[in-house]
Parts: C-alpha cells; structure tokens; sequence
C-alpha cells in the first residue's frame, strides 16, 4: 500500500535502542548477515521500488563487511552506514575509517551517518571515505535548512513547521519535540528543562513566546537586522489538545493528540 506514496523502501537494521534490540529488530540484524541477505530477497519480491538497508557497524568488522557484499549480491540499491556500533551511543567519535572501508568493498552507492551537523561536517566525511552521500539526523531536526546551505536555523523554520502543523495536525510530545530542537541554543539550561515538562498548551503558548522571541532577536542579530514588528502566535496554542490523554505502548507515558487544524498562523514580519 506504502508504494503509492514513497519513492523507496529502506529496510532499518541500525536502530539501537534497547527495546529494538530485545525484539530482535533494528541494530540487531546489523549482526546477521544472512538474515538481512532474506529480507532484502523477500522485500525485492513485494515491489519493483528501490529497497535500500540502514546498518551499524558490527563488533566485528568482518560480519559488517560479509553482510554489505551478501546485500549487494541480491540486489540492493544502496547502503547507510551509522559509523558507530550498537553498544556506542553519541558520545564515541564516528568511525570514519570502517565506513570507508564499506565503500571500498562495494559497488553499490554508499551513504555516511552519524555526526553531522554543518556543511563542513559534510565535506569532511565525504572526503574522508569517499561515500556518495550523506544522512542525517539529529543536526537536520535541528537546522531542517542544512542541506540549503544554511550553518543555522533560519527563522522562517519556525514559521515553516507552524504552517504544516496546521494542515496536518499531529501529536503534541511530537510536535513540542520538534519546536524544541529548533530553539534549543537559545534557551538556557533553566529554560530547557522548563520547556521538557511542558505537558499542557497555555504553558507551552508561555513558554515558546519567550523563547521564541529570543530566537528572533538572535537571528536578527545574525543577519544585521535592526528590528522585527509583529510577533505573536494568535493563541496559537491555545486549543492543543482534543482529547483526554492516551497511554503509550512505552514505558507507561501518556501522549495527547494535538488538534492544530484551529491554530491561527505564525507571523513574524521584518523590518530593515
């Protein structure tokens, strides 16, 4: 059904989070060669698409190494490698030679994860494996203008992510996330932990004014602005939340489903 709307299938043996691990998904295959060599047969099977695989690196290279050429052999389209292990979290440097060392073994395209926060980070490991691309993560949700060649978040982010909210609607814990990395650098250590246990809209309206302000005003500074005129969300938040809470599936959390189809648009206007 998904092959209606996407223009691949990418099969995620990296994630690594210990609940994937358990159910032996995710970061798990990134072990099992032959396990990942089935899957790719069996997904070929199911669409005439583009089927791609996600891995970390195993323990042992060897395996990592034997699991990209059986991958290759059947027919994948390309490979992302996250440069670190499953035990390795963000703190252990990526491991830019292993990745190299794929792409070496391989005909297939090969994209880098894992570190990538600047345009500069981005010409360095391509220099530095000689990959055919790049993804990712965490820098992207907090500068979705990266890969235009922005080094920082651009106001119009903000106003940008607020509008498509409002046409799609969404989760709260979601969409609060999301806001979150974008002014992360702008909120002090108080603020961040303020804005983390935000659980409700009037508050989550107060908070975001403030930051949000801040953001502005940083980014004015950035660009040589001088002022801004018009800042104000419209009770945009003011209608968060259409229904009780619902458990989550997760470790006994409650998620509330935000109804945004009513929020009024963000609107910042500038002024040289």
């Amino acid at each position: 059904k998904s092959q209606r709307y996407v223009d691949g299938i990418d099969l995620n043996c990296g994630c690594p989070q210990d609940w994937a691990i358990r159910e032996q998904i995710g970061g798990f295959l990134s072990s099992k060669p032959q396990i990942v060599k089935e899957m790719v047969i069996e997904a070929r099977k199911q669409t005439t698409l583009p089927v791609s695989i996600k891995i970390r690196l195993a323990d042992d290279m060897r395996q990592t190494i034997e699991l990209v050429r059986r991958a290759e052999s059947v027919g994948i389209s390309w490979i992302t490698v996250h440069g670190r292990t499953v035990s390795e979290r963000t703190r252990v440097s990526v491991h830019l030679d292993s990745i190299k060392n794929i792409k070496e073994s391989v005909q297939i395209p090969v994209i880098a994860n894992g570190n990538i926060f600047t345009i500069a980070d981005i010409n360095h490991v391509v220099r530095e494996t000689n990959v055919d691309g790049v993804m990712c993560a965490r820098g992207i949700l907090a500068n979705p203008a990266l890969f235009a060649g922005y080094s920082r978040v651009p106001v119009e982010c903000l106003s940008d992510y607020l509008s498509l909210a409002l046409q799609y609607g969404g989760n709260f814990t979601i969409h609060k996330t999301q806001l979150q990395h974008m002014i992360l650098p702008h909120l002090t250590r108080y603020e961040r932990i303020e804005y983390t246990d935000l659980s409700d809209g009037s508050n989550t309206t107060r908070v975001l004014t403030r930051t949000s302000s801040k953001f502005i005003k940083s980014y004015l500074n950035s660009r040589n602005r001088s002022s801004f005129v018009g800042f104000n969300y419209d009770d945009a938040f003011a209608h968060f939340f259409n229904r009780p809470n619902e458990p989550s599936k997760r470790r006994g959390r409650s998620r509330s489903p935000l109804n945004l189809h009513d929020l009024s648009m963000f609107q910042c206007v500038w002024t040289d």
